[in-house]
């Protein structure tokens, strides 16, 4: 064999390029292809980002990095609560971490599927008796696709998550005449709040010439705000 020094340098690498290495169980030569090695790196959470936990979702007995809780193929839409091990599967402690997130939002994601994902509010991160198991209380914010028990689908990263690079929107339609509107909404905080009458459609939304109007705006709690009017009124409340 020439000295690997003579061999011309490939920088175009492929899926199904490969080089040569030693087997650790058994010291015999073996082929590793680069997607392989790929894949090793992925399921075994070996390359770390700053804030990013590595699960595998198991429908069977839990242990160290794994996610159990929904059924297989659950739909992310479905799912309140899931249970997580104490370490994920780069061994890292996750206790004080997820601590630190009750209160604001994670994303769940499908480690080689961008798209397959879970958006949640994390309620509370609760330990088990002996502190190895802890289950994770969710309010859906957003999501698509299912959770998958196929291996390599079933590798899922879990990281603290804010869309649009800032603070929650939702919208509240009014579609009949009411006065107040009592608003019930998911930011949990007191937003603020924009309101455009319109006139009644039946069965349909309102229709409006988008003029914003200023009612009395009182907030009842940190999900619910009630909007006071004259008289009563139909139409839309933007809350950011």
């Amino acid at each position: 064999m020439a000295k690997i020094s003579s061999y011309p340098k490939d920088l175009a690498i492929l899926n199904n390029d490969a080089w040569i290495g030693t087997d650790s169980s058994n010291r015999s030569t073996k082929q590793f292809t680069a997607q392989a090695v790929a894949n090793y790196l992925n399921i075994n959470a070996k390359i770390l980002i700053g804030g990013q936990m590595w699960y595998k979702f198991v429908t069977t007995a839990a242990g160290i990095g794994t996610l159990t809780g929904p059924a297989d193929k659950d739909l992310f839409s479905s799912i309140t609560s899931i249970v997580l091990s104490a370490e994920d599967l780069a061994k890292q402690q996750v206790k004080e971490f997820m601590d630190y997130l009750v209160g604001t939002e994670i994303l769940i994601n499908q480690q080689n599927a961008i798209s397959t994902f879970g958006h949640y509010k994390l309620n509370s991160f609760t330990p088990n008796a002996d502190g190895t198991l802890y289950t994770a209380s969710l309010t859906l914010k957003g999501s698509n696709g299912f959770i998958d028990q196929l291996s390599p689908n079933n590798i899922y990263s879990i990281i603290s998550f804010v869309p649009r690079g800032g603070d929650s929107t939702e919208t509240f339609t009014q579609k009949t005449p009411a006065n107040p509107w009592s608003v019930t909404h998911t930011i949990n905080k007191k937003p603020a709040v924009s309101v455009v009458i319109g006139t009644e459609v039946i069965g349909g939304d309102p229709t409006t010439d988008n003029i914003e109007v200023y009612p009395q705006i009182t907030y009842t709690s940190d999900s619910v705000v009630t909007i006071h009017f004259a008289e009563n009124q139909c139409g839309y409340a933007y809350l950011n």
